[in-house]
């Protein structure tokens, strides 16, 4: 036995489908709407600075002031530029470098102590200074590098060796009777002299002596020519307890 449906149940039905269409789509568009959690943090001003914004923002984040960060280079730069920086600044001639041998820090001011080579030779009684501050720029430069060098010493090539030159030094200091006093602790490194009139390849050698000719204990530099032996400089170098 069949049954006729009322048309208002049919009328009812289609309308009941349509509301619940609007909704589903309504709730849709309000989901498309929100940002997606894993994407959220890419978006905003910061994305558009991209790696440069992130390492800004960890610098602040740690305290390092971020203005002129880039003219400080890393510090694999500024090791390897510092050196050839300082020299330009002494203006070292070809042949000639630096050699660093301390560095003190004083507030926002580095200071850095040099002596000077030439072709890999230590230069004798050379004794240069610099100070700049944290961003580099060179404060005060005090000192004179030795130059001219290549000209009387284009080559490093003696022809006495340093065990030719201890015996040279010791006859010179004490006499030609230097065994008697017992001299100890010879030592002989190759430098370059800088003279009154010309520089010189030589070897500075060093000793101690419980007596010497003078009727005391001794410890002298004596600078002996690598090339022909001659004595070029010689002084005492003791040192006492009252300096």
């Amino acid at each position: 036995m069949s049954r006729t449906v009322p048309p208002w149940f049919l009328v009812f039905g289609a309308a009941v489908v349509v509301i619940v269409a609007l909704l589903a789509f309504r709730r849709g568009g309000e989901d498309a709407a929100q940002p997606d959690p894993s994407t959220a943090a890419q978006t905003g001003p910061g994305a558009a600075s991209g790696d440069a914004g992130a390492a800004a923002g960890a610098a602040s984040a740690s305290g390092t002031p971020t203005a002129g960060l880039e003219a400080l280079g890393s510090p694999q730069d500024n090791a390897a530029n510092r050196i050839q920086r300082h020299a330009e600044a002494f203006g070292l001639e070809p042949g000639s470098a630096l050699m660093l041998k301390n560095v003190s820090v004083q507030g926002d001011l580095q200071h850095y102590r040099y002596g000077q080579s030439h072709l890999g030779v230590p230069v004798e009684g050379v004794g240069l200074t610099l100070t700049e501050d944290a961003r580099g720029r060179i404060d005060n430069v005090f000192g004179q590098p030795a130059r001219g060098l290549n000209r009387p010493i284009p080559t490093i090539a003696p022809k006495l060796d340093a065990q030719a030159a201890i015996p040279l030094a010791l006859k010179a200091w004490l006499g030609e009777d230097y065994a008697r006093f017992a001299p100890r602790d010879e030592a002989a490194i190759l430098v370059v002299y800088v003279g009154p009139s010309d520089a010189h390849l030589a070897y500075r050698v060093t000793f101690s002596a419980d007596s010497s000719p003078k009727g005391g204990p001794t410890s002298p530099w004596v600078l002996v020519d690598a090339n022909s032996g001659a004595i070029l400089s010689r002084e005492e170098n003791l040192q006492t307890l009252g300096g």
